[in-house]
């Protein structure tokens, strides 16, 4: 079973998808919190920063589209290396296609380039949007990170993709939209959700397709990066 938790930065999340993967374990229900590794990106920003002094700079016409593909790598190897092999399991995933679109949009990005993916990646049973202010989520970025906002993080940023992810959700018909103060509410919500569509319909992990995904063959198994 796979469950969306999508909001922009600073929405809270990471903290509470995996505060859902630990309630569900408490209550005999397996679940597991997931995310991309982002290695690509990781390493695409850490380059960027050594050659221009900036890691952001992929907001930059000339760079932002690799950046992009970077992100779409990294959410393939997600998709193939984990969620294909889940089984009887709740999968909380901490954002998806929703956020990959926003986040794209966001750094200027033609993301018409992630089709294919979006056709591959399974559809959530359940999807949620923490709909908080962007003022809300820069208080507690600032207080996280000790008040060292990234580029994509300060104030005016979090505004722009408060609106994108707004436009966005018209066109999603299937996120429950979660407006509480107080995460512990949120958790409530969701893991009782949770809980009652596996009453109904169980773990129905057919829709993750793993036969699409090939197995690695010797060559591949065996190669040592350089």
């Amino acid at each position: 079973m796979l469950v969306a938790i999508s909001g922009i930065d600073g929405s809270g999340k990471t903290t509470l998808a995996n505060a859902i993967a630990n309630e569900l374990n408490s209550r005999g229900i397996n679940a597991l919190y997931s995310r991309p590794k982002y290695k690509v990106c990781k390493q695409f920003e850490h380059s960027i920063g050594s050659v221009y002094g900036d890691p952001t700079l992929f907001r930059k016409e000339e760079i932002n589209q690799s950046y992009f593909h970077g992100l779409l790598i990294d959410w393939f190897a997600h998709y193939s290396d984990f969620i294909c092999n889940i089984k009887n399991t709740v999968v909380i995933m901490d954002r998806f296609v929703l956020d990959l679109l926003a986040q794209g949009i966001h750094i200027g990005a033609n993301i018409n380039s992630a089709n294919w993916l979006l056709k591959l990646l399974p559809k959530p049973q359940l999807s949620f949007f923490l709909n908080y202010s962007s003022q809300e989520c820069s208080r507690r970025i600032i207080l996280r990170d000790g008040g060292n906002n990234r580029f994509f993080e300060t104030p005016n940023e979090l505004k722009k993709l408060s609106t994108i992810y707004n436009e966005l959700l018209s066109k999603f018909d299937d996120y429950r939209i979660l407006s509480n103060t107080h995460t512990q509410d949120d958790l409530f919500v969701i893991v009782e959700e949770i809980s009652e569509n596996i009453k109904l319909t169980g773990f129905n992990n057919a829709h993750f397709l793993p036969n699409t995904v090939c197995e690695l063959c010797s060559k591949c198994h065996s190669y040592q990066y350089p």
